[in-house]
């Protein structure tokens, strides 16, 4: 840039005490030219955009083949007649910067803040050493550079004495800063221009003409009837779900004549264990506690002809069938006398185990009452 700069100032150099503009025009216009290949791309990748979002949309119409190779079709050709309509705007709006620099924008620094006289020497006085180093070194900062003797000159070669001319590093120092200062404000423009010129020109255009246009140019284009037509994925599709229509309507219909001609019957009330509950919950009592009491004189038989009935053997210990338990019933009486029998005789609660067996007991002979041999009346006989 360096080098640039000055075969350009070396080249429309002229006599005077102000940096030449001839420069500077030169050098942004070489830099405005280049943005042409961005911008350029910038609608590229916009038209490439809208027509995969026309792709996406399409495919809603994947039922009608037709009708979506159409409508893709007719949109996308209209997207290219805006890409061209677009791009041509673009280099217009380039062409317009290049055609003036606006040296009097109120962005721009000026060529007035940049304005020195060409003085080829400075007096300093100074009082000490320090503050003349200080000054040199203000002053190089600045871009004043101390003048060479004649033998480095003559060491260094033409070349070299044109590459670090004072005079001419500060003039393409000031031009560098004027060119950064104009390119500033012409991408600022530029940065504001071209996507307000695509968004006008490509995608506003393209949304009015999807919803004015689109539905008569699919009219004008081929017969209604053809663009229409479903894809053979569509169709049997169609006759599947119709099939599985009937088979439901028809199942329905089976089932509402099962419901109206069943005849239900009430389910039985559930059954009432909390007595087995409680019977788990409480050990069942001792079974010889329950044993129902026994008589001290057992009934005997009348002394008759045969003999004397033989007396019905008590239980005890020593009897080898074991005692019958006694199961719930009516309470049996109470002895006269006023004695009690230890009181009502308490109900077994049901174990958990198995009962045990009752074991065959030979009911005892019942007493029976003795004959009596009477003589039959004469009045009978007669």
């Amino acid at each position: 840039m360096f080098l640039l700069l000055s075969y350009i100032f070396f080249c429309v150099h002229r006599t005077g005490l102000f940096t030449p503009d001839m420069a500077f025009e030169a050098i942004v216009k070489k830099q405005i030219v280049k943005l042409k290949g961005p911008c350029l791309k910038s609608v590229d990748l916009v038209m490439q955009e809208l027509i995969n979002t026309v792709k996406k949309c399409t495919k809603k119409l994947a039922t009608y083949p037709r009708l979506c190779e159409e409508t893709e079709r007719i949109v996308a050709g209209y997207i290219r007649e805006r890409e061209e309509k677009t791009k041509d705007q673009v280099l217009l709006l380039i062409d317009i910067q290049v055609s003036y620099i606006n040296t009097n924008h109120e962005d721009f620094i000026g060529f007035a803040k940049n304005v020195y006289k060409d003085y080829r020497f400075l007096e300093l006085a100074c009082d000490s050493q320090e503050e003349v180093d200080s000054w040199k070194a203000s002053l190089l900062r600045a871009g004043v550079y101390p003048d060479k003797s004649s033998t480095e000159n003559d060491e260094n070669g033409q070349a070299d004495n044109f590459s670090m001319d004072p005079q001419l590093e500060r003039q393409v120092e000031t031009i560098r800063n004027l060119v950064d200062s104009y390119m500033s404000i012409i991408n600022k423009c530029i940065r504001d221009l071209i996507p307000k010129t695509i968004m006008h020109l490509m995608i506003n255009n393209v949304k009015e003409f999807i919803n004015a246009e689109l539905l008569a140019h699919l009219y004008s284009s081929e017969d209604q009837n053809t663009l229409m037509e479903e894809s053979a994925e569509q169709a049997q599709r169609r006759d599947e779900m119709l099939r599985m229509y009937q088979a439901l309507k028809e199942a329905l219909a089976i089932i509402g004549d099962i419901s109206t001609s069943t005849v239900s019957t009430p389910a039985p009330p559930p059954v009432d264990d909390s007595w087995l509950q409680h019977a788990r919950r409480s050990p069942p009592p001792s079974p010889s506690a329950q044993r129902r009491p026994t008589l001290n004189n057992p009934p005997t038989r009348p002394l008759s002809g045969r003999g004397p009935a033989p007396a019905i053997p008590s239980p005890g210990p020593q009897s080898g069938a074991p005692p019958v338990p006694f199961r719930p019933g009516p309470l049996p009486p109470f002895p006269s006398g006023g004695e009690a029998l230890g009181g009502p005789p308490q109900v077994p609660s049901r174990p958990t185990r198995a009962p045990p067996s009752v074991p065959s007991r030979r009911p005892p002979p019942s007493p029976t009452r003795p004959t009596v041999i009477r003589p039959l009346d004469s009045s009978m006989l007669d």
